[in-house]
C-alpha cells in the first residue's frame, strides 16, 4: 500500500489552491496540512499573546499565515483564561472541582486572564476576499461550538471539521459534544469517526481494567483494556453527508477532490474514494485502489455450478442440489465465497419447483447473499409471488459490493418448518450486473 501516492494522485488535481483553517495553532500548522504545499492556503489562529508572532517568526512557508486573534461568534473580544498548561487554555474558566479531584486536569488550572480582540471566521474570510473554506480544524478547550457559530457561511463549502469536543465539562459553561454534534449535523454534517478518547481518573484503583470492544464490520476487532476514568473529550472528525456511502446523490469534482485528499491524511481511503467515485471519475477510483494494491475480481463467467456449493443437510452433486424439505431447518445451499467486481449486482439462484401452490406455501424459505458470512441482502418468497418466482426458475436478490477484499456467498435457508409439500433443486447461480438485463 502506498499512501503517499494515493494522496498524490489526488492533489496534483487540485486546480486551485484549498483553503485551511486550523484555530489553536499553538505549536505550528498541521503538519498533514503542510503536505499539501502550494497546494493550499493555511491560515492559522492563535490568540494567546506573542504566539502567533513567535510562529511567525520562525515561519519559512509562505502558503501559512499565522493570525494574532481569537476566533468567536462575534468580534466584541473574548477572556481568555490561561491555564498551567498554556496549551489548555480556554474562553471558559476551567471546572475548579474537575480540576481539584482529577489528576490530569491540574493543568487546567487558570493562573490568569487576559482580554483578546475577536472575530468571526464568516468576517475574516469576507475580509480577505476567499471564497471558500474546504477545512477546519478546532482545538480551543470548549469554544469550538462559538467559533463555528460564526462560521455559518464558511461551512457551506467545507468538507472536513475537525473539532476537539467534550462529553463532560472541563470549562466551566462550555458546550459538550451534544451540541456541537447537533450544529454540525443541521448545516449538512455528520460524525465520520473518534480520533481519541480521553478518560479522566481520580486515581487507579483495583488490577482489573474494563474492557472496551473497537469493531470495524466487516473488518477487524479489537479489546481496548484500560483502568479507571470517566469520558471527558475526543477529537471528532465529521465529513459531508453526501460524501458518505448513505447519501445517493453525486458529488462536483472540486469538491471531491478537495474532499478526498484531506480525508486521504486520516487514512479514510474508503471515504476518499466514494467521494470520487461520486465525481463520476472512475478512471481515477482504479488508479487509487492500484495506489492501495487491490485489485477487484472480474465477473465469474457464465453459470457457476451447483457442485461448487455446499449445504448442511442435502448431498451435493455436481449438477443439483435437491431437497424435499424432509430434514430440520438450516442452509441447503451455500458458498463459493467469490471476490467480485465493484458494483450493483444481482444474484440469479437457477432453480426447479415441484408441488409448490400458493395456498401451501406458508412458511417462507430465504434467498440471501452474505459477503464475509454477513447477510447483506435477501428475498424472502412465500405464498403466490414465492410461488410465481420459484416456478419462474430464477430466484433474483440484489446487492451492492464496496470492496476488493470481500468474498461472497449464496444461500438458500429453510427457516421454520416445511415451507411447502414438495421438492427445491437448486441448479446454480448467475452473478451479473445490475443493468446486465
Amino acid at each position: 500500500m502506498d499512501a503517499v501516492k494515493f494522496f498524490n494522485l489526488l492533489k496534483q488535481r487540485i486546480a486551485r489552491p484549498l483553503n485551511l483553517v486550523d484555530v489553536g495553532a499553538a505549536g505550528g500548522a498541521l503538519d498533514v496540512w503542510r503536505q499539501f504545499g502550494d497546494a493550499a492556503n493555511i491560515f492559522c489562529f492563535e490568540a494567546r499573546e506573542g504566539e502567533a508572532d513567535y510562529l511567525t517568526r520562525g515561519n519559512s512557508e509562505n502558503n501559512i499565515e499565522y493570525v494574532p486573534v481569537a476566533l468567536s461568534s462575534n468580534n466584541k473580544g473574548l477572556d481568555l483564561h490561561l491555564a498551567d498548561n498554556l496549551g489548555c487554555s480556554s474562553a471558559y474558566p476551567p471546572a475548579a472541582e474537575v480540576c481539584r479531584r482529577h489528576l490530569a486536569c491540574g493543568q487546567h488550572r487558570e493562573m490568569r486572564t487576559i482580554r483578546c480582540p475577536s472575530i468571526t471566521l464568516d468576517e475574516f474570510v469576507a475580509k480577505r476576499g476567499i471564497d471558500e473554506i474546504h477545512a477546519i480544524k478546532l482545538d480551543t478547550q470548549g469554544s469550538e461550538l462559538d467559533i463555528l457559530k460564526g462560521a455559518e457561511i464558511a461551512l457551506k463549502h467545507c468538507q472536513l471539521v475537525i473539532a476537539e469536543a467534550e462529553f463532560n465539562e472541563l470549562y466551566s459553561g462550555q458546550n459538550l459534544f451534544c451540541d456541537l454534534d447537533r450544529y454540525l449535523r443541521d448545516h449538512g454534517f455528520v460524525l465520520w469517526r473518534f480520533n481519541n478518547l480521553a478518560h479522566y481518573s481520580t486515581g487507579q484503583i483495583g488490577s482489573d481494567e474494563h474492557v472496551m470492544h473497537i469493531g470495524s464490520a466487516p473488518g477487524s476487532h479489537q479489546l481496548i483494556h484500560f483502568p479507571n476514568g470517566q469520558l471527558f473529550w475526543a477529537d471528532a472528525l465529521y465529513v459531508r453527508r453526501e460524501a458518505t456511502a448513505a447519501a445517493t446523490g453525486p458529488m462536483s469534482e472540486p469538491a471531491a477532490l478537495a474532499g478526498a485528499a484531506l480525508v486521504s491524511q486520516w487514512r479514510f481511503f474508503d471515504l476518499a474514494i466514494e467521494m470520487v467515485r461520486k465525481s463520476g471519475d472512475h478512471a481515477l477510483v482504479d488508479q487509487l485502489y492500484d495506489a492501495l494494491g487491490e485489485k477487484f475480481a472480474p465477473l465469474p463467467a457464465g453459470r457457476i455450478p451447483p457442485g461448487r456449493f455446499a449445504s448442511l443437510i442435502c448431498p451435493v452433486r455436481e449438477d443439483r442440489i435437491e431437497s424435499d424439505f424432509s430434514h430440520a431447518d438450516g442452509c441447503i445451499v451455500y458458498g463459493p465465497y467469490l471476490p467480485l467486481p465493484y458494483g450493483a449486482m444481482e444474484a440469479v439462484f437457477h432453480v426447479e419447483a415441484s408441488g409448490v401452490t400458493p395456498e401451501k406455501f406458508t412458511t417462507p424459505l430465504r434467498f440471501d447473499v452474505a459477503q464475509n458470512e454477513m447477510a447483506i441482502a435477501s428475498v424472502d418468497l412465500i405464498g403466490a409471488e414465492g410461488a410465481e418466482a420459484l416456478r419462474s426458475g430464477a430466484v433474483r436478490v440484489p446487492f451492492f459490493n464496496n470492496s476488493p477484499r470481500e468474498k461472497f456467498e449464496f444461500r438458500i435457508e429453510q427457516r421454520g418448518g416445511r415451507p411447502f409439500e414438495g421438492r427445491l433443486t437448486f441448479l446454480g447461480a448467475t452473478v451479473r450486473r445490475a443493468d446486465a438485463h
